[in-house]
């Protein structure tokens, strides 16, 4: 097994700007692969963009209809983050994954996915890029401070590790609960927040208000993610 970085700051290395949301089918970090070539679909935002696994003339009904339900889950001003974001077949090991240095999403669509599923992976990774975007040393110690986290726990982990039991994992967990509600909810390092806790955290991740999802994920798969 090749030997992953591991990052023992608060700031990311070169080599560790991939931050990915994993199933349990391996238990070691895939290879690292290049997508295939992507055609770009832009929608009727022209700060938003979404990216293909195929020409959207190739894209089955079904697809695209799963696409845009997912989006329909996400009440959050995604576009404001400045990352593009990729719906592609799947990938084993990954659910999905933030690539930091390309500034783009990758989501790994499993045909028997359901959108409540697919939404809680791009809200992981929304967490990641609203990290990487507005958290600092001093934001991060306050996140550990108000997750009952130790001060000293490295906020990343290695590169395309699973995260949940890392301060960044947990804040990506968090952000998606907060968006989505409970019921996929994998973080190691602290519980699910708490309903006393919702409107401070919910301020720290510069939401609006805690939203109770429209619908439990309860009955989505629990695949982890990273």
């Amino acid at each position: 097994m090749d030997p992953w970085i591991r990052v023992t700051s608060d700031i990311p290395v070169a080599d560790s700007s991939r931050l990915a949301r994993h199933t349990e089918e391996l238990s070691t970090p895939a290879p690292a692969l290049e997508p295939a070539p992507l055609v770009r679909e832009t929608s009727h935002s022209s700060t938003q963009s979404t990216t293909l696994a195929r020409p959207s003339a190739l894209e089955s009904p079904a697809e695209r209809g799963k696409r845009k339900a997912v989006f329909a889950l996400i009440h959050y001003p995604w576009q404001q983050l400045g990352y593009e974001i990729a719906f592609l077949d799947p990938r084993s090991g990954y659910r999905a994954m933030t690539l930091s240095d390309k500034r783009r999403i990758e989501v790994y669509v499993r045909p028997a996915d359901r959108p409540e599923l697919l939404a809680y992976d791009l809200a992981h990774e929304l967490g990641h890029a609203f990290d990487l975007e507005h958290n600092d040393a001093a934001r991060r110690e306050r996140w550990r401070r108000l997750r009952g986290i130790a001060a000293s726990a490295p906020w990343f982990g290695c590169n395309r590790c699973p995260d949940y039991d890392t301060p960044a994992g947990d804040f990506a967990e968090t952000f998606a609960y907060l968006l989505l509600g409970p019921g996929n909810y994998h973080s190691r390092m602290a519980r699910p927040p708490a309903a006393a806790e919702l409107r401070t955290l919910a301020e720290f991740c510069k939401l609006p208000a805690f939203r109770d999802a429209r619908k439990t994920l309860a009955s989505a798969s629990t695949s982890p993610r990273n």
